[in-house]
């Protein structure tokens, strides 16, 4: 086990929704990242990240019915599994609209919504500034003006948060995709009388299987033009056996 004494600040009690569970953060400056369930079981373990690996973090303060925070660290070519041996997208954080935190790292005092004292530390830590990641209404509004677009993944229903260079899906699964990895995006049901379409994601790396959003509103099918547009994303129409072309996926990476 990493002994956190020697961490530059440790965060306690935060509610992860992947992998799930409480857990207890360790911040080592330049250095690692260090997860520990608090929970005691014979299936806990550590869960140790590379500074440099977090190549983005989302910050979603407005999900729909829920006055909650959503942090998302998207930890690049790291591996990251769960104790069963599955594959961790993202680590998903979820912090209480009530939630507060005082830390010290190295000397400074971090206090405030631990959503904030979060991403200090993250700072801190040595995660920069060009990787994190807020809905912004100049980069994308729904038709009716919100930050995200309801949307299902296979059957979990949640919202996707169309964000400067990455597109962010909570709540299950947790997703984090940097439009720099997308090829094409093929838009599929939006002729006829139907009330909602789907959208799949085609990826630069053909080993990285489809993302298929399925029921998106209707009206929302411009401003997500508009949106892929601005990031560089091509865009199709057509069967998802029959894909189109991959093109380019946006410059620059999802922390820009």
């Amino acid at each position: 086990m990493t002994p956190f004494d020697a961490a530059s600040a440790v965060i306690k009690g935060l509610s992860l929704t992947t992998p799930h569970g409480a857990h207890d953060l360790a911040l080592f400056k330049g250095d690692k990242l260090v997860f520990r369930a608090t929970a005691v079981r014979a299936s806990a373990r550590e869960l140790i990240v590379p500074v440099a690996a977090v190549s983005a973090v989302a910050v979603l303060d407005a999900v729909p019915e829920d006055s909650a925070v959503h942090l998302l660290l998207r930890v690049a070519a790291a591996g990251l599994t769960t104790a069963a041996g599955k594959p961790i997208p993202v680590i998903a954080v979820r912090v209480p609209a009530s939630a507060t935190a005082d830390v010290d790292f190295g000397g400074a005092a971090l206090r405030g919504h631990t959503a904030i004292v979060l991403c200090q530390a993250l700072g801190r830590a040595g995660v920069p500034p060009t990787a994190f990641l807020a809905p912004d209404a100049s980069i994308f509004a729904s038709a009716s003006g919100a930050p995200s677009v309801r949307a299902a993944v296979r059957a979990d229903q949640g919202h996707a948060f169309p964000l400067r260079r990455a597109l962010a899906f909570v709540k299950k699964p947790a997703l984090l995709v940097p439009t720099a990895d997308v090829a094409a995006v093929e838009l599929l049901r939006t002729e006829g009388g139907s009330a909602s379409f789907d959208a799949v994601l085609h990826f630069a790396d053909p080993s990285t299987p489809p993302l298929e959003l399925s029921s998106l509103p209707r009206p929302d099918l411009a401003p997500l033009r508009a949106w892929m547009a601005r990031c560089g994303v091509a865009v199709g129409a057509g069967d998802v056996d029959k894909p189109v072309k991959r093109g380019g996926g946006g410059g620059g990476g999802a922390g820009e």
